[in-house]
């Protein structure tokens, strides 16, 4: 097994550390396979560097490599990314490199759907559920031939959960159901089938619970005890897990007594979750949410003193949990809990937390549930007005009446002596404030129209002059006999290719300015554009013996093609055009904290210290003979900048004068 000379290897790295191996137990999970390959090692996400290092350090170590080492390289570090490290954006790049490599794989491959399900559970992480979904639904439809219902219920328990966190509920019920049918039909006896369908049935409950289907949620909840009930006796060593499920499913049940009024037995259902999980190692955090809805329903009854107790104990067991939900719900119920008793310092301090950590999070990350936040906002408002310069607003209260009945005497006192003359001046005014204002819209108009002719005429001129030039020089090459028979068909393309993206800009330069800077955004590999640019500037630079080298890897984002390939036609161009006879110009692209940098380096002439504020100006900008005499007209690197704003990059430069330039261009990788 290819495998095994992997382990061989890192066995080696790591005894050099001194660290002993271990694997915790036989089956060949992920985890089993890392711990393995990190020889025991258990490292802590700010160790995560070093991890990632000692996994490349192994897979380079391998004398003969193959492509089943490479896909598992890929397949570990990025399962090790998102569940130790919790970098959701690295996981999700090794995991699209994973699936560019099996592509056009054998559907069936057990490695392909294992990277199709890692990188879905990375795209829930990243709150990207519409992407996630599709792909849970992809790997579904590949294994629902194999007529293996233990198989598909892991696939539609996934689209369960994408649909709950999109708070579709209704169709995640519908999907908990489906899981569920697809379990009974499972002949498997293990534990986890019986986790697995007993935490189902409550989640069918929960889901019909959020839509208000209270007969529906009892209905499941009472199976999943029942189911509990039946099957408990089989697992006598899990008796803590199987109290823990049951607890949770009683909690479940009071939140739909009290919403239907009955109060007394909410409570009972309530304390019998409480005092369950309370208990040594058993599961506190869902005993604090369970008293939260305890001190609830005491406060719907005016048992102040009870909401008080229960409160505080909830305080004093939730710091060990730092949970944004548990947090909100806290400082949700705290908060109405103060304006009951009168307390309205504290119930806005309490919003005042809640709005800081709970809401403005959520507005960066829409994955935080913000639960009743936005609710209670009005609250905050008139707590603020109650809390806040009270006396100062009496006063200013008083000024403003007294200010506002001399003001009304004096507009009945004029109202009556020039009514007439008061109402045809407003009408001139309104009038002539009217055609100022239709006249300066005219004038803004008319100057827009004027910068946009100048400006499109100047981008025609420049933007084609280059794949007209590249089609003169090939065809030019052709004429002369410079091309033989097997270079023939790639010279040919590169005329067609030259002709078409002259062709496509004029056609985006005759449409409206609106849609020109909106642009078509598809999916872009980087390279491609690349050895693009690259090939139809390479016969130019051969006319001046230069050479040009490529560093590229496959990368894609989302960007404007046709506004990519312009802008670096436009900075090779110019590397090829102030760069001397028999000199070398670098196109390379590197990973950046998590972006992608591409440079182009040339051995030109540089650009002057002067000229350097002014470069990216379309009036001021630089024009200088080439190397070889090459007329410039100091446009390209105004429409580059331009062009670099709308495909949502970033560009500079550094330079020095005689020696060459180096243009950097930044983008977000998967930038939507």
């Amino acid at each position: 097994m290819r495998l095994f000379g992997v382990h061989i290897w890192l066995w080696i790295i790591v005894c050099c550390y001194g660290v002993s191996c271990q694997v915790k137990d036989g089956r060949d999970t992920k985890e089993n396979r890392l711990a393995l390959l990190m020889g025991g090692v258990e490292f802590q996400p700010r160790d995560s560097s070093l991890a990632m290092r000692m996994l490349d350090s192994v897979y380079r170590s391998l004398p003969a490599k193959t492509a089943a080492d490479l896909e598992e390289r890929y397949l570990l570090t990025a399962h090790f990314a998102y569940n130790t490290a919790r970098n959701f954006h690295k996981a999700l790049l090794y995991s699209d490199t994973l699936i560019n490599l099996l592509e056009g794989s054998d559907p069936e491959n057990s490695i392909y759907l294992e990277a199709i399900l890692q990188r879905g559970d990375i795209l829930v992480a990243l709150s990207r559920y519409d992407e996630a979904f599709a792909l849970f639904y992809q790997a579904k439809q590949l294994v629902s031939s194999r007529n293996n219902p233990c198989a598909l219920s892991s696939y539609t328990s996934r689209l369960a959960n994408v649909s709950n966190r999109q708070k579709r509920y209704k169709e995640a019920a519908g999907l908990y159901r489906q899981v569920i049918q697809e379990l009974e039909n499972c002949a498997d006896t293990s534990f986890s089938h019986f986790s697995n369908m007993q935490r189902n049935l409550n989640n069918a409950g929960v889901m019909y619970n959020r839509i208000n289907w209270l007969d529906s949620a009892s209905y499941y909840y009472n199976l999943a005890l029942e189911y509990i009930a039946k099957n408990e006796a089989r697992y006598p060593s899990r008796k803590d897990f199987i109290g823990i499920a049951r607890s949770v499913v009683y909690g479940n049940q009071g939140d739909v007594a009290a919403r239907r009024g009955r109060l007394a037995e909410a409570k009972e259902l309530f304390r019998k979750s409480i005092a369950f999980n309370m208990q040594r190692n058993r599961a506190t955090e869902d005993a604090a949410y369970n008293m939260l809805k305890l001190a609830d329903v005491h406060l719907q009854q005016g048992r102040l003193d009870s909401t008080g107790l229960w409160l505080k104990q909830v305080d004093s067991i939730r710091k060990y949990f730092p949970n944004i939900e548990l947090k909100s719900r806290y400082y949700n119920m705290r908060s109405r809990y103060a304006l009951a008793t009168g307390d309205t310092t504290d119930a806005y301090r309490s919003l005042r937390i809640l709005y800081d950590s709970v809401l403005l999070p959520s507005m960066l990350n829409p994955s935080i549930a913000v639960g009743d936040a936005l609710a209670q906002m009005s609250r905050q408002y008139r707590l603020e007005n109650a809390n806040r310069r009270k006396n100062d607003y009496l006063v200013i209260g008083a000024f403003g009446l007294a200010m506002l009945l001399v003001i009304m005497g004096l507009l009945w006192f004029n109202y009556r002596r020039s009514a007439k003359s008061v109402d045809a001046l407003n009408a001139l005014n309104k009038n002539m404030s009217e055609k100022n204002a239709e006249l300066l819209e005219t004038l803004e108009k008319l100057e827009r129209m004027r910068r946009d002719k100048r400006h499109l005429m100047h981008i025609v001129a420049h933007d084609l002059r280059s794949p007209v030039g590249s089609i003169t020089t090939l065809a030019k090459l052709i004429r002369q006999g410079q091309v033989d028979s097997n270079g023939m068909d790639d010279v040919m393309d590169m005329i067609i290719q030259a002709g078409t993206s002259a062709q496509s800009l004029i056609m985006q330069l005759l449409e409206e300015r609106a849609k020109e800077t909106k642009g078509h955004h598809v999916s872009v590999y980087m390279d491609e554009v690349l050895r693009y640019v690259a090939g139809i500037l390479q016969y130019r630079a051969s006319e001046k013996q230069q050479q040009i080298h490529l560093q590229l890897f496959s990368v894609s984002l989302i960007s404007d093609r046709e506004k990519l390939q312009r802008i670096f036609h436009n900075l090779v161009d110019n590397a090829i055009k102030f760069s001397p006879h028999g000199s070398g110009i670098r196109i390379e692209m590197e990973l950046v904290d998590d972006k992608l940098q591409v440079r182009i380096t040339d051995q030109g002439i540089g650009i002057p210290e002067g000229k350097r504020n002014s470069l990216m100006d379309e009036v001021a900008s630089l024009k200088r003979m080439g190397t070889y005499g090459e007329v410039s007209y100091g446009l390209g690197l105004s429409i580059v900048w331009q062009l670099v704003r709308e495909t949502e990059g970033r560009i500079w430069y550094t330079s020095t004068e005689g020696e060459g330039t180096t243009f950097y261009l930044e983008y977000m990788l998967d930038n939507p």
